[in-house]
């Protein structure tokens, strides 16, 4: 890959719609060419808030006592570290629970629950992921992957005590020499970016092992 197209994995984030905390992480890189010019890094942020009963943003906390129906206010943010070029961003989001024969059930928690905002967002159905139609920089405001997750009123007694867990990953790209395709119907928004490219920036010396 060239350093010039390379993507980073810049933010984990563990999401439970119940009783689980929030995990943030961002891995950086750097190099420096031979006439000493300093390469820059792409580095992004990911937090979670919500707003409390007193219609503050805060730190999210873990829900309990959820029931069909409810809207809860839970809000992954995604930012530009200071000082990192600028940067597109893509965030993908993947719902399960402990009970896999829940999992299964087909009025289980999907993406359609949650209120994506979808002029500022490009969704890829080939690939999972929501692509951010706008270059970000250190200076742009947070993107708001979404504010609020609806519980499906349908749910039965079986899920009861049971916990949704809602996992969000985001990865940035340099906005410089990229061009996305955001076009109606693409498969590839980000062109000739692999999964491999992505686990290549954060472990380069991982193996890739094949049956």
């Amino acid at each position: 890959m060239n350093k010039k197209t390379k993507a980073i994995l810049a933010g984990v984030s563990t999401i439970a719609v119940i009783g689980v905390a929030g995990i943030v992480a961002y891995f950086t890189d750097t190099a420096t060419v031979t006439n000493h010019a300093e390469m820059g890094i792409v580095d992004i942020d990911l937090s979670e808030y919500t707003i409390n009963s007193q219609g503050n943003k805060v730190a999210w906390s873990d829900v309990s006592n959820v029931v069909p129906g409810q809207t809860i206010s839970k809000i992954p943010e995604i930012s530009v570290v200071d000082g990192a070029v600028d940067c597109y961003i893509r965030a993908k989001v993947e719902i399960s629970c402990a009970d896999n024969t829940l999992a299964a059930d087909p009025l289980m928690l999907t993406i359609d629950n949650l209120n994506v905002d979808e002029s500022k967002w490009f969704y890829c159905a080939q690939d999972g992921y929501f692509y951010y139609k706008t270059i970000m920089t250190d200076e742009s405001d947070p993107a708001q992957l979404f504010t609020e997750v609806t519980i499906p009123a349908t749910l039965g007694n079986a899920w009861s005590l049971e916990k949704i867990q809602i996992d969000v990953t985001a990865e940035a790209i340099q906005s410089e020499n990229f061009t996305p395709n955001f076009s109606a119907g693409s498969t590839d928004p980000w062109p000739g970016i692999t999964s491999e490219d992505i686990l290549e920036c954060i472990y380069p010396n991982h193996i890739k092992y094949t049956d």
